[in-house]
């Protein structure tokens, strides 16, 4: 990840989406529409990934 505020920034929001109850797929499509290109799809990938396998340390 670029940084340690974007991993935490990236975390947070797939966690939120993880507890509203979005897929995977849509809580990436969401994130990346949410940023605007802000971050790229592989980061917010990676992100989504670490949340919905619970290796998310900041929630």
């Amino acid at each position: 990840m670029h940084s340690d505020w974007e991993r935490t920034c990236l975390m947070s929001m797939a966690a939120k989406r993880k507890r509203r109850g979005l897929s995977r797929a849509e809580a990436i499509r969401d994130i990346d529409a949410t940023l605007h290109g802000f971050s790229t799809r592989f980061h917010i990938s990676r992100a989504v990934s670490a949340a919905y396998n619970d290796q998310a340390t900041i929630i």
